[in-house]
């Protein structure tokens, strides 16, 4: 059976986390998190879960000490070590319009509570002809006990 790319479009149309549905907008909000802000989920006040299809940015691959990880001595400290990847538009004809739908709702979210200009951490592109979205992740967590062997 091949793949019907038009049917599972439609099917995520219906999710509500779906960032490319007419209806995501309204299902989440912003949340103050300590410092930072959060989006959440209207419905359980849950941290949000975003679908997004894109296709990954071969290049933009990393695994290493992304971002303030420097710290006071000589090499710098991985304790804020991240696995970073990139995706933009997918090949099919249908995500890739999602896909654009998308980052313009992720834009819009981001602009919603960002404070100043400088946005160059979520959204790359932003105003560009190619968009692309990072997602990063740390690459250590502290656990309050040391595993043994």
């Amino acid at each position: 059976m091949l793949f019907n790319s038009r049917s599972h479009r439609d099917t995520m149309h219906a999710l509500a986390n779906y960032a490319a549905a007419g209806s995501f907008s309204s299902n989440v909000a912003w949340a103050q998190d300590g410092s930072a802000n959060i989006l959440k989920d209207k419905k359980d006040g849950e941290d949000a879960v975003i679908i997004v299809v894109g296709k990954v940015v071969k290049d933009r691959v990393y695994c290493g000490p992304v971002g303030n990880w420097s710290t006071d001595n000589r090499w710098g400290s991985l304790k804020t070590a991240k696995y970073t990847f990139s995706i933009g538009k997918p090949d099919d004809e249908h995500f890739a319009r999602d896909f654009e739908a998308a980052f313009k709702m992720l834009g819009k979210l981001q602009s919603n509570i960002a404070v100043s200009t400088k946005r160059e951490h979520l959204l790359l592109g932003e105003g560009e002809k190619v968009h692309n979205i990072r997602f990063t992740a740390n690459v250590f967590e502290e656990r309050p006990v040391v595993c043994s062997p």
